[in-house]
């Protein structure tokens, strides 16, 4: 038995979030050059090189284990 098609729910969202202005950046904001992370002797992520400019959008794409988490945590500073 087929379902039926509905239309999505739509509804007003009293939630607005907005990033102030920084003063000034600098360019380039990150750069990692060869980069390795990982936890204890258990290596996640080899090579890593990234360039971030003022601008720039990233996308996180990648298979279960691939280190995404890792590379987050990498950039926030919660991994060392």
């Amino acid at each position: 038995e087929r379902m039926e098609k509905v239309l999505p729910a739509q509804f007003d969202n009293p939630f607005s979030f907005q990033f102030r202005e920084p003063a000034a950046l600098p360019n380039p904001i990150m750069m990692m050059d060869e980069v390795s992370a990982g936890y204890g002797d258990n290596l996640i992520l080899e090579k890593i090189r990234l360039n971030l400019v003022p601008g720039s959008r990233i996308g996180l794409l990648g298979r279960n284990g691939a280190g995404k988490s890792t590379l987050i945590k990498l950039l926030s500073g919660e991994l060392n």
